[in-house]
């Protein structure tokens, strides 16, 4: 029994970790292939990485966005040489990214009229009330809503259905009031998709 909420199904306590390989409390090791959910890209224990932790720990380990940091700024700096956009704004995790994309697409297509968001089928974006929003699966959606209004769903790969003529609203809703026009695609899986294939027009179906 734990008090920690059941968000996940969880049955390893995991206790350290060195390169690609993870511990848990019974001793078992495990090769890690989620990696902190795509955080952990240079494994665990990179002296590199525990050095410059170490370091920044030492100095000054939080002090909010109120302020500018040196760290924060040169990384800023950094994407901005090595990307497209003119600033960077930072996030805590991949549902407050979503949220803050939803909210640039909103602020600035607002004058035009252009607030629709537009998804596609099968994805999960996070768990917070917009991510929620765009996200395809019912059992995610259904317990939260309703949610953020003008989202359309549309098939993955499929050039010929655009948005505005055979895209729809919510899948539960849609599913709800009987008029689902794909109903088959009101079960898909939720996560990650395969890229799609401009040669072949398809795609294998959800990798998870």
């Amino acid at each position: 029994m734990t008090t920690l909420l059941p968000v996940y199904e969880r049955d390893l306590v995991i206790v350290s970790g060195k390169g690609a390989l993870l511990t848990d409390s019974a001793g078992n090791t495990y090769l890690d292939f989620a990696a902190g959910i795509g955080v952990n890209g240079l494994g665990y224990g990179n002296g590199k990485v525990v050095s410059a932790i170490k370091k920044q720990a030492s100095r000054l380990i939080h002090s909010s966005n109120l302020y500018f940091t040196e760290p924060v700024t040169r990384l800023a700096d950094a994407l901005v040489k090595a990307s497209f956009p003119a600033r960077v704004f930072f996030t805590n995790s991949g549902t407050e990214s979503v949220e803050a994309a939803i909210k640039f697409a909103r602020r600035i297509g607002n004058a035009s009229g252009r607030t629709e968001l537009v998804a596609f089928e099968g994805g999960f974006h996070g768990r917070t009330m917009g991510a929620l929003s765009i996200t395809w699966k019912e059992k995610y959606r259904a317990p939260f809503e309703p949610l953020v209004p003008g989202v359309r769903f549309c098939p993955w790969n499929d050039p010929a259905s655009p948005p505005r003529t055979s895209c729809r609203a919510s899948p539960t809703s849609a599913a709800r009031q009987g008029h689902c026009s794909c109903p088959t695609r009101c079960n898909a899986g939720s996560g990650a998709r395969a890229p799609s294939s401009p040669s072949s027009g398809r795609t294998s179906g959800p990798i998870s």
